[in-house]
């Protein structure tokens, strides 16, 4: 190809063969299970109460600036008379400072979960932060979520999903000279059966060998790569600011260098598609058979920037069971951060 250097760009090639050695039988149920969990599941910032009314009281109007609208998980204790207004609001008091902070539990089944509410239940509260007031700034957390005296505390800030899976973070910066580009991982990934480098051609990137988590499958194989192409470097004719058309183009090489390999025949259409934050990536799925009736599945996702781009793939066999750990590649994505 006229696009590439003359030598091969062979990435993961090794990497991913090596890998997919299971031969399970039957029919898959999940088809684009990254791309949907984007699309769908918002991360709740922790944050005590106690921290939220210091900032609000500092500076109001950046209060509302910031964090009107914002995703959080909020824990308090219930006291004499928390629950009021027939059960749709909630005065939940800071453990630690005895803060207050106001819960709107009017949605759909939060206020009878808040009719069950006793003194001294603990409480975390998954919801929006909603600003009122123009100059008197007063904030109350919309509930979509009410967990009663929660088994595990959320560190915080940190992220959590709406079901309480929770991932402490480890920041990584290293896939540029520059560190242009950071993102978080989760603390479990730095185990060394979990994660290991990539080497080939120069490349910066990582392999995370998600199966050799908790819980532990020997049967399917689940991994996550992220990687840099650098377009100054792997490119004959490099410019900044590339159009979409020319960053799918890229995209597309890199793609079938990896799926070539694979045997794998598909026509590759690149699709933008956006987190629930409302952040564009370059999207593509593809099955992979190597046989036996197998039917893995391989999705890209790659953000593009004006020096090249930030390639992930995340690999899973799509059947309930088989995979376990995309609320952790999508806490990874979310964190990705480009800087110019």
């Amino acid at each position: 190809s006229g696009l590439m250097k003359k030598y091969s760009f062979t990435i993961v090639m090794s990497i991913l063969l090596c890998l997919i050695f299971c031969t399970p039988i039957g029919a898959t149920t999940r088809t684009s299970l990254l791309k949907e969990e984007l699309e769908a599941n918002y991360m709740y910032y922790s944050v005590t109460i106690d921290e939220l009314n210091k900032a609000l009281k500092n500076d109001p109007k950046g209060f509302k600036k910031d964090k009107d609208g914002l995703k959080v998980v909020i824990s308090g204790i219930m006291k004499k008379g928390s629950v009021f207004d027939e059960g749709k609001k909630i005065k939940m008091y800071d453990p630690d400072s005895s803060k207050v902070a106001i819960v709107d539990s009017s949605s759909k089944g939060m206020t009878a979960k808040a009719k069950k509410l006793k003194v001294n239940d603990i409480i975390a509260v998954y919801g929006t932060l909603k600003c009122s007031g123009i100059r008197d700034i007063e904030y109350s957390i919309e509930a979509l979520n009410i967990v009663i005296n929660p088994k595990t505390q959320i560190p915080n800030h940190q992220y959590a999903f709406i079901d309480e899976t929770f991932f402490v973070g480890n920041k990584v910066d290293d896939l540029t000279p520059q560190k242009r580009i950071t993102f978080y991982t989760p603390e479990t990934w730095q185990n060394d059966f979990v994660k290991d480098s990539l080497t080939n051609n120069g490349v910066k990137g990582y392999q995370y060998f998600l199966n050799a988590l908790d819980p532990q499958n020997l049967e399917y194989p689940e991994n996550f790569y992220i990687f840099y192409f650098n377009n100054f470097q792997y490119l004959k004719k490099p410019t900044k600011n590339n159009s979409e058309w020319y960053n799918e183009k890229i995209e597309k090489k890199i793609i079938e260098n990896i799926t070539q390999k694979l045997g794998i025949e598909d026509k590759k259409k690149i699709k933008d598609i956006e987190n629930v934050y409302g952040k564009e990536f370059d999207y593509y799925s593809t099955p992979y058979e190597p046989g036996n009736n197998e039917d893995y599945r391989l999705e890209f996702v790659f953000l593009p920037d004006n020096d090249g781009i930030t390639c992930m793939l995340y690999l899973y066999f799509p059947k309930d069971g088989a995979f376990n750990h995309v609320k952790d590649v999508v806490y990874v994505i979310n964190s990705l951060r480009v800087s110019s």
